[in-house]
């Protein structure tokens, strides 16, 4: 196998150069044969002055090609910034639906463990303190909702764990 079966096939040319092209040279040809028939300008045209106003026509036409190009590169970047957007709003939302939704509630289910196995039963034996010692604020008597949380917490306490 040759080093030139593995280059790229050569592609046909763009049709917007080659219309661009031709339009040139016609442009160009106009040019050449209004100044070769204006009264103000001398007949002795040479070709060193068909090739200046030659290049002039093409300077002018890439000029404003490149006027087009700019325009439609802004566009073009403000339809890609766009499109980037809009995929990366799609691939997002899609792994929070899969894998990233599971993945948060998992670690919050093992910070909200881990926390209330560091602090949990210091927050529960304070507030059972409260309640059974009156400083709770809401009643000198232990209400319903009071007697439900300290039977729960008894419940909660293994059995040999003392006061």
């Amino acid at each position: 196998m040759s080093a030139d079966n593995n280059r790229p096939q050569a592609s046909p040319p763009n049709p917007l150069w080659v219309t661009g092209a031709m339009v040139g040279a016609v442009i160009g040809a106009f040019v050449v044969l209004a100044l070769g028939k204006s009264q103000w300008v001398t007949t002795n045209i040479t070709y060193t002055d068909l090739a200046a106003v030659m290049l002039a026509t093409v300077t002018i036409l890439i000029t404003l090609f490149a006027i087009i190009m700019a325009v439609a590169a802004v566009y073009g970047y403000r339809e890609l910034q766009q499109m980037i957007e809009r995929r990366a709003d799609e691939a997002a939302a899609k792994y929070m639906d899969t894998v990233g939704l599971r993945t948060i509630e998992a670690r919050a289910d093992s910070a909200t463990a881990s926390y209330l196995e560091s602090k949990g039963d210091e927050v529960l034996k304070r507030r059972e303190d409260e309640i059974l010692s009156g400083r709770d604020g809401d009643d000198d008597e232990l209400d319903e909702q009071d007697r439900e949380f300290i039977d729960a917490r008894e419940a909660a306490r293994p059995s040999g764990e003392d006061e």
